[in-house]
């Protein structure tokens, strides 16, 4: 399950109600901004808008946010048959997080991921789509697919994590 990193972290607040208003304030100035900015880093798809992905990623980085609300009933599945690429994605399930059509741009995303507390795969490309894609996790059981989506979709900058499976 581990496969992002943790950081441990501690409070020293004596008063749970000073809490809830320091974060409220603080949550309020940066909401609407963090919120386009999730809502555009989840719009890009093509490959003009590789480049663009990772510098939107870097700006979540400076101001991340969280979802209130982890369970997620719209999980996307992709299944792909794999092919006979030298770096071509082993069959599994994976929870993947963005395709690029850029080898380059793969990694870069990947790379961020990892300086954000993630450990990404390595990308892998998919000749059936040709695409590279990041995941998060994989390849795992199809039983652990959905409670893994669920964790993931948690943190608001991976809302649109989605079941891919390459067989």
């Amino acid at each position: 399950y581990g496969s992002e990193k943790k950081k441990e972290t501690t409070k020293t607040s004596p008063n749970r109600n000073e809490q809830k208003a320091q974060a409220k304030s603080a949550g309020s100035s940066n909401e609407k901004s963090n919120q386009s900015l999730v809502t555009s880093l989840a719009s890009a798809s093509s490959s003009g808008d590789d480049q663009e992905k990772v510098k939107r990623l870097d700006a979540f980085k400076q101001a991340p946010t969280q979802s209130s609300s982890s369970k997620v009933a719209d999980t996307k599945r992709e299944v792909i048959s794999g092919g006979f690429h030298p770096k071509e994605m082993p069959e599994g399930n994976y929870v993947a997080v963005e395709s690029f059509m850029d080898e380059v741009q793969a990694n870069r995303y990947a790379a961020r991921l990892v300086n954000m507390g993630f450990d990404p795969n390595v990308p892998r490309y998919v000749s059936a789509e040709k695409r590279w894609y990041v995941c998060l996790e994989g390849p795992i059981r199809s039983s652990q697919i959905t409670k893994r989506i669920d964790y993931y979709r948690s943190n608001e900058i991976f809302k649109s994590v989605w079941h891919l499976t390459i067989r």
